[in-house]
């Protein structure tokens, strides 16, 4: 992650992937909220709302109303029972967790996350009639009545999420019943430290579909879809919060993350990872991050089937005793599919040290964790007792699962500080290339005569490179090499020999095929010619 010091960044996600809950008369313990689904098949999908609760706020309710609508078709409202609340406040070992007693006012400066579910069966009416009548986006939302008055970016007045279904879509790809949103796998709620790096990033994955994934800047809402609440300006809602942009520069700013500090506001499309300065240390801001799903329909054309939006409220605060940890890169691979991929992942995190007399911050420990990101792939701890751990990330891609869109998954680093450690949460991306694969033809003729051609498979990836060698058994000796698809050569005698082909794209990503060839015995005749 990067690296910056923390503010006390509170970032508050704001999440709402298919709910709707009642407007909030006093929504001032509301930090957040985010909704997934999944799918049960057979046209079922089960909607998940978590919100996220200030612990010094009012209790919520036992459920929540969840509205599903289709515009031009109709509107539904079902009720979603709550099935758990968990203190998910971050906190060192040590420290007690403040939401206690649970869901009760004044309790303490802490986050309850609230979950809610409900089953909704997309065959019966009247949804299973919405597509057919060209409603084919569906939307699941959440709204609330009032945003926090700590706000100090211009973002007032209502709270509206969403997320969206298109039901056309998902029926045009292999998978006509079924989708599952993205699974946001870290908290949506964060701490930054003013005038330090700060890196984030939802941890938004789709193991289920292995659906494409991209991200966006959007504006935040208030009571709809379309009433938009940009920041005050000179702030605008693809640079929302006061970053650092640089000496004699205001923002917003053109984004530069790899820059030390990282400079303007910067958010990856491919990745999500959101990485800025933040400079105002009394700021209160809004960042709402969309999350668009794409899947492939039968023709191979990439469809938009899903939209995720995130809220995100943010705090930022003077920490000036604790450094936050930071992952080091690169944060980019590629593959061939078919390879093994292992590489390190570092952590760095440097004391505070002041001029005596001052007692300078004793060496943090850093902990590394990942989100799971990529189904088969491992992360391990190379060495659990050097205080600036390294994790290795191994993944062997399998054949077929070579993508234009690169694989990404998130990798957490927090330290030791108490109450509550600083928390660097980075994303890695590695791109699966495409295996050259073609099958291989051999035919045999009268006195030693060899015809072998190369048919590569359908999608092959650029202009097929050719490079084949006829070899004796031992493949000590080769007789033959020829560069052309196909091609022929006439053996002197019968017997057993060895075809090698490397097959290669412009992806650069070889198969070395190596075959067996039975060319039948014949006779050889010498002619002596006579003085």
């Amino acid at each position: 992650m990067k690296k910056i010091t923390f503010s006390i960044f509170k970032l508050v996600f704001a999440f709402s992937l298919l709910a709707f809950m009642p407007t909030e008369g006093n929504s001032t313990h509301l930090m957040g909220s985010d909704f997934t689904y999944k799918c049960e098949g057979a046209g079922k999908f089960k909607l998940i709302l978590k919100i996220y609760r200030d612990c010094r706020g009012v209790g919520l309710g036992g459920s929540a109303n969840v509205r599903i609508e289709a515009p031009g078709c109709g509107t539904q409202t079902v009720s979603a029972p709550r099935i758990a609340i968990n203190d998910v406040t971050p906190k060192c070992v040590t420290a007690s967790g403040p939401c206690s007693p649970q869901n009760t006012y004044g309790s303490g400066k802490g986050i309850e996350e609230h979950t809610y579910e409900v089953i909704v069966d997309f065959t019966k009416a009247p949804y299973n009639t919405w597509a057919a009548n060209g409603c084919c986006k569906v939307y699941f939302s959440w709204q609330s009545c009032c945003r926090n008055g700590a706000i100090t970016t211009g973002v007032g007045g209502g709270f509206y999420s969403y997320a969206m279904l298109d039901i056309c879509n998902m029926k045009a790809s292999k998978d006509t019943l079924c989708n599952n949103s993205p699974t946001l796998t870290n908290p949506p709620i964060a701490f930054a430290c003013c005038n330090q790096p700060f890196t984030y990033n939802n941890g938004a994955s789709d193991n289920k579909d292995y659906d494409s994934l991209s991200y966006e800047m959007v504006a935040a809402l208030g009571n709809s879809r379309t009433n938009t609440l940009p920041p005050s300006a000179p702030l605008t809602v693809k640079s929302p919060m006061t970053v650092y942009c640089g000496f004699g520069n205001t923002p917003p700013c053109t984004p530069i993350p790899q820059a030390k500090p990282p400079i303007g506001f910067f958010l990856d499309p491919e990745t999500g990872d959101m990485i800025f300065t933040p400079t105002d240390c009394s700021e209160v801001g809004v960042v709402a991050i969309q999350v668009n799903e794409w899947r492939k329909d039968t023709s191979g054309v990439y469809k938009l089937v899903g939209i995720t939006r995130r809220d995100i409220q943010v705090w930022v605060e003077n920490c000036d005793k604790n450094n936050p940890p930071v992952l080091l890169g690169p944060y980019a691979y590629s593959v061939c599919e078919g390879d093994k991929l292992c590489f390190d992942i570092r952590s760095k995190d440097d004391p505070v040290v002041v001029p005596p007399p001052g007692v300078s911050q004793t060496p943090d420990t850093t902990q590394l964790s990942w989100n799971k990101g990529i189904p088969g792939a491992t992360f391990k701890i190379k060495d659990p007792k050097v205080r600036e751990r390294v994790g290795q990330f191994c993944w062997e891609p399998q054949i077929g699962q070579a993508s234009s869109l690169p694989y990404t998954f998130t990798v957490t680093a927090k330290d030791q500080a108490c109450p509550r450690p600083a928390v660097s949460i980075r994303g890695y991306s590695v791109t699966v290339k495409k295996r050259a694969l073609g099958e291989r033809v051999y035919d045999t003729f009268p006195c030693g005569k060899l015809v072998f051609e190369c048919f590569p498979e359908d999608g092959f990836q650029g202009v097929p490179k050719y490079l084949w060698a006829l070899k004796d058994l031992t493949q000590t000796q080769i007789f033959y090499t020829s560069g052309s698809k196909k091609d022929s050569f006439r053996f002197r005698r019968g017997g057993t020999y060895i075809a090698e082909l490397v097959l290669n794209n412009s992806a650069s990503c070889p198969t070395v095929y190596l075959d067996t060839i039975e060319i039948p015995k014949f006779i050889e005749v010498e002619l002596a010619v006579g003085d």
